[in-house]
Order: C-alpha cells, then sequence, then structure tokens
C-alpha cells in the first residue's frame, strides 16, 4: 500500500475501518501518526546492521501507521529497515495526501523537520522547527546539585551530536568525552567505521580510550582520535594499535558480549 498515490480512497475499499477522506467527511479534522519498531531476530554478519533501531537498542523493522481519533487503523506503510527514522513519512507522500484529505496530524517529536510549511503545516510536533533539547542525566545529584548543574557555572556540559546518527556529550572539566554512532562517521575528532560505543577520559597527562560494539556482531572496529599523543602505555588483548604520534588510530575485536575495550595513551 506505501507505493498507491491514491491509498486515501483504495483503504476505504480494501480494509474495514475510516479512511482519512472518509474521517473528513464524518467531521474529523485530524488523524494520529507514529512509528514503530516490530522486533525482530539479529542475522548474522553485516546483513543485522541495517535492522539495528539506535533508538530501540534492538533489531527490527521500522514501519509508520495512520490512525483515526478513535485509534483504528487507517494506514500502515511497508516494512523499512530498524535504524529507519520517523521522517521516512516523505517517501510515502504523507503530507500532500493529509493536505488532499484536509487533515492534520498530531504527531510527537521524531516527526520534527518533516512539515516545516508554517503557513500550512499538517504535521504537528510538540516544537517548532529549529528548536533543539537534550536530556541530562544525573545519578544519585541532590535538588541543589542538579540545580547548580543547570546554571552559571555548572553549564559545563556540552552536548557535540544528539541525531539518529550519532550522539555525543563533552564535559571539559571532567576531560570526558562520550559518543555514541549508530552508523560510520565522524564527531569532533573522533572517527568509527562502525557503529562503536566510544569514551574518553583525560586525566594527569593521559587518556583512557574505552570502546565497545552495540551491535555484538563481532565485526572489527576501528576508532581514531585526531589528538596528538606520544605512545600508548597499556592496551587490552582485542586492542589493536594502528597508528600513533598525530593521531591515535586503533582497531578493536568486539566480541558479541558489548563488553568494553580499552588502551591507555599518553598525551602530548
Amino acid at each position: 500500500m506505501a507505493g498507491r498515490t491514491d491509498w486515501t480512497a483504495r483503504r476505504a475499499s480494501s480494509a474495514p475501518g475510516p479512511c482519512p477522506e472518509e474521517g473528513r467527511r464524518q467531521g474529523g479534522e485530524v488523524v494520529l501518526t507514529d512509528g514503530t519498531l516490530i522486533p525482530t531476530q539479529r542475522r548474522t554478519g553485516k546483513a543485522d546492521r541495517r535492522d539495528f533501531s539506535g533508538k530501540h537498542r534492538t533489531h527490527g523493522l521500522h514501519f509508520l501507521a495512520l490512525t483515526d481519533e478513535r485509534v483504528r487503523l487507517v494506514w500502515i506503510s511497508a516494512a523499512r529497515p530498524g535504524r529507519t527514522h520517523d521522517t521516512a513519512a516523505r517517501h510515502d507522500h504523507v503530507l500532500a495526501h493529509l493536505r488532499a484529505a484536509g487533515l492534520g496530524a498530531p504527531a510527537d517529536l521524531g516527526f520534527r523537520g518533516l512539515d516545516n510549511d508554517v503557513r500550512d503545516s499538517v504535521i504537528v510536533t510538540g516544537f517548532h522547527a529549529g528548536d533543539t533539547y537534550a536530556y541530562l542525566v544525573l545519578p544519585g545529584a541532590t535538588a541543589a546539585e542538579t540545580a547548580a548543574r543547570a546554571h552559571g557555572a555548572g553549564r559545563r556540559l556540552t552536548v557535540l551530536a544528539n541525531t539518529d546518527g550519532r550522539q555525543g556529550v563533552r564535559d571539559a572539566a571532567l576531560g570526558f568525552t562520550g559518543v555514541n554512532f549508530w552508523r560510520a562517521g565522524t564527531l569532533g575528532d573522533l572517527t568509527a567505521t562502525t557503529p562503536a560505543s566510544v569514551l574518553i577520559r583525560e586525566a594527569g597527562g593521559t587518556a583512557t580510550v574505552c570502546v565497545s560494539g552495540p551491535l555484538r556482531d563481532g565485526v572489527a572496529i576501528d576508532v581514531t582520535w585526531h589528538r596528538p599523543v606520544r605512545s600508548v602505555t597499556s592496551h587490552d588483548p582485542t586492542v589493536q594499535v594502528l597508528s600513533t604520534e598525530d593521531r591515535v588510530a586503533l582497531r578493536v575485536t568486539p566480541g558479541t558480549a558489548g563488553e568494553v575495550h580499552r588502551a591507555v595513551v599518553r598525551l602530548r
């Protein structure tokens, strides 16, 4: 059904329940839209990467659904890989169909950026396009400590990225950098060739680099920290040092248990 350009009309004749056009004729003004992940078994090797959802931290298939105001199914998309973002709704021309039916669709923040037409929006989220937010979890912090971190000099945390491809933060006071790569790429001075979780803690002229593989598929992970170092002073047997000096490049054999693999470097 995802490929049909006249799905609003065909839905009424091919399956029970109202289609968007019927909902409008009956006095309805909105439909509800959301994406969902149907969990599946993890495939072996590289074939399973496209089905891994960074948001849900599991493998599955992504579907987009529309319901009427009574939560009766109106339409469901074809299955897509689990890593698919909700904004893939543009591939099903959902905006055009909603406008043609004269309907609006409240949606969660996963649909931000899908509909930027401020004069004729049909996808309405809780934030206007361009707004950003991030959550900071402070385990064990008191109310006073939380307030101190939220105001004044306590606001030392920098959000490096918060997307479906990369999430990263840096706390300069702690010398801490943490990045989740949900796909290969570069963020700041860190590069990963496959999905990886990378934590770096700098202290006393050294830094500890920690790497794990969230896919747990055993595929080697190459991580490059574009930071000059003097040497690698120690590393786990699962970590191979590829280069040092102007940058440190590591190859990690992560196994399938999601374990942490470490290397300690001496900074310049």
